[in-house]
């Protein structure tokens, strides 16, 4: 019996969404952590993400001061994760004989 290669893709999808979203919890772990942490950690992500500054060296921030939160990585594990449950639906409802 040969085996839908439909399924293997969409296995391959849900093995991405499942890396990406590992990376996109490493991302947001990091996040905080800067946020408890502090100016200098702010400074140490910023660098590490090559995001924007949000204030001038030398300056002082009284209002929201961090930095965006990269959220690409969380962007592909969504698209992935679905990608694979498109995959898995088309499979189920149109079987190849």
């Amino acid at each position: 019996m040969k085996r839908d290669r439909r399924l293997l893709i969409a296995m391959l999808f849900f093995a991405i969404s499942l890396v990406a979203g590992l990376v996109q919890v490493a991302i947001v772990n990091l996040y905080i952590y800067a946020a408890v942490m502090g100016q200098a950690h702010w400074d140490c992500f910023i660098d590490f993400f090559g995001l924007e500054p949000i204030t001038k060296p030398g300056t002082m921030c009284f209002d929201y001061c961090a930095p965006p939160l990269p959220l690409l990585a969380g962007g592909v594990a969504g698209a992935a994760f679905f990608a694979g449950w498109i995959m898995v639906a088309v499979a189920w409802w149109r079987p190849r004989r």
